[in-house]
């Protein structure tokens, strides 16, 4: 059996201790890496006032829409911004069946938050408008009064669709609407120009239709 010399007993002990405290350093270098500096949460109030400063009603539902996506609202600010989209949605935003629907998670959600009457006076009124609304498509329309009527419900891609494809100039108001929702571009889009069949009207000028129809599908033809 071979024993250290105390000097060597001494010397190990040492190089333990040091080896000890380089893991230490080096295990606490590696948590400061990895430790990013926290990012101060956006509050609420600016969050907000940014959606509602979002530009066209098309824009500002989709803004609204995202902050609704972060689950970290507490009950008071997810009331609030129903409240707002709601409202929204029930005048320029063009979209009754998703009002309706606003006030009614805001309300079963925060009765008792401050906006909650207005927000059933409003529903009140947006449930009877859509039931109205609704009840107009069983009757024979124009494209334009089925447009307004199918857009007012919240429809995008059919009324913008079937307008298209008519071949028809849409009015001022129309354009503006299917501009700010993102189906009329500048020259840079890639469908054909939003002025149609008739005379020129100046509000078309330059404009677009952004995407490309879509292609008919083949028809089959039997063999003989």
């Amino acid at each position: 059996m071979q024993f250290e010399a105390p000097g060597e007993a001494r010397l190990g002990g040492g190089m333990q201790r040091i080896h000890t405290l380089c893991a230490a350093f080096v295990l606490a270098a590696v948590a400061a890496c990895a430790t990013t500096p926290a990012v101060p949460a956006v509050p609420f109030a600016e969050r907000f006032a940014a959606a509602q400063a979002a530009g066209n009603p098309y824009a500002m539902d989709a803004a609204l829409t995202q902050l609704l996506a972060d689950s970290s609202l507490d009950t008071y600010a997810r009331a609030e911004t129903l409240h707002a989209r709601g409202t929204l949605r029930r005048l320029d935003g063009d979209n009754r069946p998703g009002s309706v629907a606003d006030f009614e998670e805001m309300l079963a959600l925060a009765p008792d938050h401050p906006k909650a009457e207005d927000a059933r006076a409003q529903l009140d009124m947006v449930k009877a408008d859509a039931e109205a609304l609704q009840a107009r498509l069983a009757y024979m329309l124009t494209l334009q009064q089925w447009f307004d009527t199918s857009w007012a419900l919240g429809e995008r891609d059919a009324p913008a669709e079937r307008y298209r494809a008519s071949g028809l100039s849409p009015n001022e108001e129309t354009a503006r609407r299917l501009s700010e929702a993102g189906y009329l571009c500048g020259e840079e889009g890639e469908g054909p120009p939003a002025q149609g069949v008739g005379d020129a009207r100046e509000w078309l000028e330059g404009l677009t239709w952004c995407s490309a129809p879509e292609p008919a599908p083949e028809t089959a033809t039997a063999e003989g």
